[in-house]
């Protein structure tokens, strides 16, 4: 197409019936193992349904381009994917592309779709979202301009910017965009951009430059790396990946927490809930730090020998089970530190001693505080609520179904700390399997009222212990009727997650 610039096509039906603009794949040369782990490269075009085939562009630059330059009509590559979310079909009066050198990969097809003339994945999706698309390309020379006449033929503006002045004077990709917005004011706009790093800070520069507040959304799962973070916050940049629902999601409970306090919010714990109170380690230290914040927890005793486990069992008058208790063991169930449904002294103070000797061996290691004994609870509604702080966003709370389901379904609600009443509500609201609590099957009905209140105390309790917290579990939460009680609590601090 252009100085070491060359398009692949491959026939791959499925993938080119569901790939969409901004998605990417990853390509590997399955005939060598050199290099052994696949590159990513973007969509360039594809076919309609009927047809199968997708584009890939690349530059031959390294070993594996080199050796996809070497490919002929029949031969076989490694591929899967589609990979990312692509880009937004959100309607917009103008969207401009930036790219610079072979970023220039994956807005063919976004400008198709942008303007109506293609459609991409499946029927949901929309295209015909933008009444004008730019294009603004820089490379090192003209000889490196890759697929210009394609864009032209489309109706996009181009503006181009060389290195070498081979195409108008010597000027960066970042001077096009700024002389094309100056002639273009920027309402209603949208500016997305692929390529090398110096011309992503320039852009960074240009926001901080413009007056505005900037948002970097990433459209991939993945955590963004140090060196892009640090260059986001050096301009005063937010940053948030995962996607448009994320960032929407992130940006309402912003919103939210304005309403709540009525001042601008910021993700910094308030001053007040600093105070050190000390840090709650073993699953007692942090079932009793809830239990001073307003949260029901199961009554317990810690015994330290069989006999007592024996004694303490017959005043529960019921079932019991019997847990490890150590700082040094947050999983219980992994080293045999758990037995449930005990019922008379001989199996308590077999299971008491059953479980001391599972966890010398598993953990020799371990500081061991002694045995909880607790009633064993049947019935009811399992819950998760968690509380975690994310480095931007600030401290925020999790409920969802609980037990083994948390993971299994991962049916959870998110919002910001603090939180209302009215919030908790609404957060249990969202749940998919909020039936549950509605009495399913001739279940006791939860007092949902009740149980936003502990979802409230269970935030305050976190926000109590400072920012040295890294996240506070209660998994699980019972819920029957009125009477909802913390199981179990786990909390996870900083310089302890950082050893980890």
């Amino acid at each position: 197409l252009a100085q070491d610039t060359r398009l692949l096509r491959v026939h791959a039906p499925e993938m080119a019936a569901n790939v969409v603009p901004g998605q990417f794949f990853m390509v590997r040369d399955p005939s060598g193992n050199d290099p052994l782990i696949g590159r990513a490269f973007a969509v360039y075009d594809c076919g309609g349904p009927n047809e199968g085939w997708l584009d890939i562009v690349y530059l031959v630059k390294g070993k594996l381009t080199t050796r996809l330059a070497k490919k002929q009509i029949g031969d076989a590559i490694a591929l899967w994917g589609p990979l990312g979310n692509g880009f937004t079909t959100t309607p917009v009066q103008q969207l401009v592309m930036v790219a610079g050198g072979i970023g220039q990969t994956p807005f063919l097809s976004l400008a198709r779709e942008a303007l109506g003339l293609k459609r991409f994945g499946n029927s949901a999706r929309s295209s015909g979202y933008a009444k004008k698309v730019h294009f603004c390309y820089g490379a090192r020379s003209k000889a490196y301009l890759t697929g210009v006449a394609d864009f032209e033929a489309m109706g996009v503006g181009v503006s181009i910017a060389t290195d070498d002045g081979s195409v108008g004077p010597p000027r960066l990709v970042t001077d096009a965009l700024t002389e094309f917005l100056d002639r273009s004011p920027p309402a209603s706009t949208r500016i997305v951009c692929c390529g090398p790093e110096p011309m992503m800070r320039a852009v960074a520069e240009g926001f901080r430059a413009g007056g505005k507040p900037g948002l970097m959304l990433s459209h991939t799962f993945s955590a963004v790396s140090a060196e892009a973070r640090a260059l986001t916050e050096s301009h005063g940049i937010a940053y948030s990946g995962g996607g448009l629902d994320h960032v929407l999601t992130a940006l309402v409970c912003i919103l939210r927490a304005q309403r709540n306090d009525g001042s601008s919010w910021r993700p910094d714990m308030p001053a007040s809930s600093m105070a050190e109170t000390g840090r709650p380690t073993t699953e007692r230290e942090v079932l009793d730090h809830l239990a001073a914040h307003g949260v029901g927890v199961i009554p317990a005793r810690i015994v330290s020998s069989a006999d007592e486990a024996a004694e303490v069992a017959d005043a529960f008058d019921a079932p019991v089970v019997l847990k490890i208790l150590s700082p040094d063991i947050p999983h219980k169930t992994e080293v045999g530190g758990v037995a449930l449904g005990l019922k008379g002294a001989d199996q308590v103070r077999a299971a008491h001693d059953a479980i001391r000797a599972r966890v010398a061996t598993a953990r020799p290691d371990a500081k061991v505080a002694g045995i909880i004994v607790s009633p064993m609870r049947a019935g009811g509604v399992e819950l998760f609520i968690g509380t975690m702080r994310d480095p931007q966003w600030g401290p925020a709370i999790a409920v969802g179904l609980g037990g083994i389901f948390v993971e299994a379904l991962k049916d959870t609600s998110l919002d910001l700390l603090p939180i209302s009443e009215a919030q908790a509500l609404a957060m249990l609201g969202r749940l998919k399997g909020k039936a549950l609590l509605d009495g399913f099957r001739g279940a006791t009905p939860v007092d949902r009222a009740a149980l936003a209140r502990t979802i409230v105390a269970v935030g305050e309790a976190a926000l109590a212990l400072g920012p040295g917290l890294v996240s506070l579990e209660v998994n699980p939460l019972l819920a029957e009727g009125s009477r909802i009680e913390a199981l179990d609590g786990l909390a996870v601090w900083e310089d302890a997650h950082a050893d980890a």
